[in-house]
């Protein structure tokens, strides 16, 4: 099989701290009093995090090691916590003080662009009401 990735954008309605609990942090529960999930909703993962029970078809994956979780990732610069100019970035590949400054095109695009496809080759799909800014530039 071919190198594949698989990227998965979720926007909106996601909980990320009650999909991948940081469960074993007193934080956690404290500023989520009425949030938090006890730990027999949860799947541990490793000594930190647990995923929610609704994710279980997941867990194989993670075992086995073709599935890996970036959780409450950013980059860095990204000191004034717009949430929008974090997706900009994010889907730039990188991080600038204006949008000027980003790198030219979509991350996601610069790779394929930089590997040989086949002739006539699907190189990627995005499922998504817009443009997928990721791609923009994509050969």
């Amino acid at each position: 099989m071919k190198d594949r990735i698989l990227v998965v954008r979720l926007a909106g309605g996601w909980d990320s701290l009650n999909a991948v609990v940081p469960h074993r942090e007193d934080a956690y529960h404290r500023v989520r009093p009425t949030l938090a999930l006890s730990s027999k909703d949860l799947l541990p993962i490793d000594d930190r995090f647990a995923l929610h029970c609704a994710l279980a078809p997941l867990v194989p994956f993670l075992r086995e090691g073709t599935l890996g979780i970036v959780h409450a990732a950013g980059l860095p610069g990204q000191e004034q916590r717009s949430h929008f100019e974090a997706w900009d970035d994010a889907d730039a590949g990188g991080v600038s003080a204006s949008a000027s400054g980003r790198p030219h095109g979509g991350w996601l695009a610069r790779v394929l662009a930089e590997r040989p496809g086949e002739a006539g080759g699907l190189r990627a799909v995005a499922l998504m009401d817009g443009p997928a800014a990721l791609l923009a530039g994509a050969p």
